[in-house]
């Protein structure tokens, strides 16, 4: 009862009934499966696992990234697989509109954290569903601290009012919720379907089932280039036989390079990262700058097949791992390697970073 209480606390003005009444419309008496997004990645890596049919399944896209009404308007043309595509504004909105669905016995989703969102886990839970986890990405077999100091630099710079306050703050409401303090930790996580579950580092709770993906990432990444839209971006049937530098940026949408990188190539493409949703895609010169919501992955195996030289260089990100088994060269932005990174990349290949 008081998890109901505060979920509808929650999500009271966040209600979509027309998630529901598209539903109703289509589960004709089907059990529901709902699947939850907030960036193209995930969608890749939920094409890993077949859907089943005997289930009305429902993709539901939010508002976090840019050009996300394209996304979802390409993919309800070109992915019939799903019974419902929709796109809402926020993950509030997503959730709430969840609850209002009749018998949902699966909830697949990126991310198990958060308080707020192990509240609305927990009522699934107590509903008989399902928590069913899909790869996001590295952060999966790396133990993470997503307390406040992690994202609130005036905490970060004073670890000690963290510690005895919202740390304490927090350790309590995870308590009452049910999460874990970063991914695979929730109470309510009843699976997790990993590329490499047999990992032997991956933090997770003794009740959650590791379940292998049944593809491979080359495998699975290999099949969906038809369900993204390169309409905007026809210059890269341009580049056949060439020499692609590729440079993805994080969250502050910074890319250093300067003329001496650009010697040996023929063109730097500079991919923003997909939640920002200021940035516009641009060409000078030898250089194209990539915005929109066109994975660095899939924008790989094109020009791969377009029999391209490719070598990605940047920080930390999940497309380091899921290229090392193709021909793709490997670089880190500070030729510097973080121990955990080297651990799993050694795991994930015999050869240890063949690439890099």
């Amino acid at each position: 009862m008081i998890t109901k209480i505060l979920n509808w606390f929650f999500f009271r003005k966040k209600r979509d009934y027309s998630l529901l009444q598209a539903v109703e419309a289509k589960r004709g008496g089907r059990p529901v499966s709902v699947h939850y997004m907030t960036k193209p990645l995930q969608y890749m890596n939920m094409k890993a696992i077949p859907l089943d049919p005997d289930y009305c399944n429902v993709l539901i896209v939010t508002n976090h990234f840019i050009d996300a009404e394209k996304f979802t308007a390409f993919l309800q043309k070109s992915d019939t697989a799903w019974d419902v595509i929709t796109l809402l504004p926020h993950e509030d909105n997503a959730l709430a509109s969840t609850l209002l669905l009749p018998e949902v016995v699966e909830f697949w989703t990126p991310a198990d954290y958060g308080v707020k969102f192990n509240f609305f886990l927990k009522e699934l839970h107590q509903r008989h569903c399902k928590i069913k986890m899909i790869e996001e990405g590295i952060g999966n077999y790396v133990r993470s601290d997503m307390g406040f100091a992690h994202w609130h630099p005036f905490l970060a710079r004073h670890r000690w009012l963290s510690k005895l306050t919202f740390e304490l703050a927090r350790e309590i409401a995870h308590f009452l919720s049910g999460s874990g303090s970063g991914l695979n930790l929730s109470k309510w996580t009843d699976e997790l379907h990993l590329y490499y579950p047999q990992y032997p580092a991956i933090p997770c709770r003794e009740r959650s089932v590791l379940r292998q993906l049944p593809l491979t990432p080359t495998e699975n990444f290999q099949q969906l280039d038809k369900f993204f839209d390169f309409s905007e971006y026809e210059w890269i049937a341009e580049l056949q036989n060439k020499k692609i530098l590729i440079m993805p940026t994080d969250w502050s949408g910074e890319a250093k390079f300067d003329q001496n990188d650009l010697s040996g190539y023929d063109v730097l493409i500079v991919k923003y990262h997909p939640h920002l949703k200021d940035r516009s895609s641009r060409c000078e010169a030898q250089i194209a700058y990539m915005a929109g919501n066109l994975p660095t992955e899939i924008l790989i195996f094109r020009l791969l097949n377009q029999h391209c030289q490719v070598t990605l260089r940047g920080k930390f990100t999940s497309s380091l791992v899921y290229l090392l088994d193709t021909p793709v060269k490997l670089e880190f932005e500070d030729g510097d390697i973080p121990d955990f990174m080297r651990d799993y990349f050694k795991f994930v290949t015999d050869e240890g970073i063949k690439n890099v």
